[in-house]
């Protein structure tokens, strides 16, 4: 993951942040998001090893992640998980 600074950052400092954003850690697999349905089955995934970390937050954006707002730590039954 040192290889990939912008990613780390996306990961460790970015995805805390959305609403329903779960990063997943798997040891030796190359940064990936993983979009899930309500039932936990993937429906898409986007190699993150070629964006920046504005690439990455577009990527979420795009699929219709929201920014928590201050002091908000609910989280909802439908979670989108972010693999490593």
């Amino acid at each position: 993951m040192n290889r990939l600074p912008e990613v780390k950052k996306f990961i460790f400092e970015d995805i805390p942040k959305y609403n329903n954003a779960v990063f997943k850690s798997k040891p030796g697999a190359p940064p990936k998001l993983h979009f899930l349905d309500k039932d936990g089955d993937i429906v898409e995934t986007i190699d993150l090893e070629t964006l920046t970390r504005a690439e990455c937050n577009e990527e979420l954006v795009e699929h219709g992640f929201t920014l928590k707002e201050a002091g908000d730590k609910k989280e909802s039954d439908e979670r989108q998980n972010v693999e490593l």
